[in-house]
């Protein structure tokens, strides 16, 4: 192997390393995400629970649903963003393998 090889191999592991660390660092997010999903739905099903109960009440209905409609914009927002930001990531390390593939040959 030549020295450029073993650079190339080198720089290759360390950008292999540093992928599945974010990657991994990504996957936590994500799971933190999910589970805000799985929160806030579970709270907009107790307000379409509160919905029947209070139909009366529709002043109350209507904050909340205000509140709910905030947090699932906020969440839905932050999820396109880690998304994007994943793909992206992804995107450019298969560019560098890419690359690397090429100088190999």
């Amino acid at each position: 192997m030549t020295e450029l090889e073993k650079r190339l191999t080198h720089e290759y592991s360390k950008l292999a390393a540093q992928y599945a660390q974010e990657q991994t660092r990504l996957s936590a997010q994500v799971e933190r995400l999910e589970e805000q999903v799985r929160e806030l739905a579970e709270q907009y099903e107790q307000a379409g629970k509160r919905y029947a109960k209070w139909a009366n009440q529709t002043e109350a209905l209507a904050e909340d649903q205000q509140k709910m409609g905030a947090h699932i914009t906020k969440l839905t927002d932050a999820y396109e963003k880690q998304t994007n930001t994943c793909n992206e990531f992804t995107n450019a390390f298969n560019a560098l393998v890419v690359d690397l593939n090429e100088l190999f040959r």
